[in-house]
């Protein structure tokens, strides 16, 4: 079973505008899910329904294979998400104020609380971080900033929206790098952009969205000729070299 998923998915705006239609794709377990899409497919509508930010038209959103209907505040502790801008996210005048915002909210005791907030800044490499005003801090040190407040909420799948824009080479590096890791602890990895290269070969699937759709869904090595059909610049050379990773 998977751990979430979209099934004939449709949402149409106020305007009347369709951001996703008739849509269907799941995300598994310990999986590093790659949606590659250009401006405009619908990779965010998508990403937007899986935290219940946004209601379907038609279809529906499941986790662990029932409807999510009865079930936001599950859904939005178990999915996390850092979005394309992560300074919308920070609520704490610290980083560490930040990890730890409405944790106690949720009965977890002080104790635990600082547990989980310094094994979050760990696991991020960014302990050093901590009393550092987060929305002062560099492009991916944001990133990884929101990803360890999510983290703290012992999530079963991140979703990344665009997670390397912006970043110079080191970054892109330092936040590749906190993504395998992830994946290597047992957390779902989804990564949304339209700039594949950096992690094709690192992702163990990957879905192309054009229009609202999902047109293709498989391993990255087969079915990454499609990409230029799509509108997304395909990648020269062998996928397994891809890596941006310094070996």
């Amino acid at each position: 079973m998977s751990l979430l998923s979209a099934r004939s998915l449709t949402h149409r705006f106020a305007n009347g505008n369709i951001g996703v239609r008739d849509l269907s794709i799941d995300v598994k377990h310990d999986e590093l899910l790659l949606i590659a899409g250009k401006n405009g497919s619908g990779k965010s509508v998508l990403m937007l329904h899986f935290v219940a930010l946004l209601e379907p038209t038609a279809g529906e959103i499941l986790l662990d294979g029932a409807p999510i209907s009865s079930r936001v505040p599950e859904l939005r502790r178990r999915v996390g998400i850092v979005f394309q801008n992560p300074q919308s996210q920070f609520l704490g005048q610290t980083v560490h104020e930040d990890v730890g915002f409405g944790l106690e909210y949720e009965g977890i005791d002080s104790g635990e609380i600082e547990q989980r907030i310094s094994g979050s800044l760990a696991t991020m490499g960014i302990s050093d971080l901590a009393e550092r005003r987060p929305h002062y801090l560099s492009g991916g040190e944001q990133r990884k900033a929101a990803l360890a407040a999510i983290l703290a909420r012992k999530p079963d799948v991140l979703i990344l929206d665009e997670p390397f824009i912006g970043l110079d080479l080191g970054g892109v590096q330092s936040i590749l790098n906190s993504i395998l890791e992830l994946k290597a602890l047992g957390h779902g990895v989804v990564v949304i952009t339209h700039d594949v290269e950096k992690v094709l070969a690192h992702a163990d699937r990957m879905a192309i969205m054009d229009e609202g759709r999902v047109v293709a869904d498989g391993e990255p090595s087969e079915i990454a000729d499609e990409l230029g059909a799509n509108g997304i610049r395909t990648p020269r050379g062998s996928i397994e070299r891809m890596s941006w990773l310094v070996s």
